[in-house]
């Protein structure tokens, strides 16, 4: 997991891989990936792996 994380220039893709990865590790259903915003004190969603039923986007 982290020599793909460091390996990787592309921050969506590598945020992509490393919900993969956390899900196969955690052996969960699924993993989200999400980011605090500071400046409109929120958080967004940056990447996922989530079984069809449980959408997050």
């Amino acid at each position: 997991m982290t020599r793909s994380i460091i390996i990787e220039q592309n921050f969506d893709r590598m945020m992509q891989t490393l919900a993969k990865d956390l899900t196969t590790l955690l052996e969960a259903d699924s993993c989200y990936i999400t980011r605090w915003d500071s400046l409109k004190e929120q958080v967004f969603p940056v990447a996922a792996n989530v079984a069809p039923e449980n959408p997050f986007f």
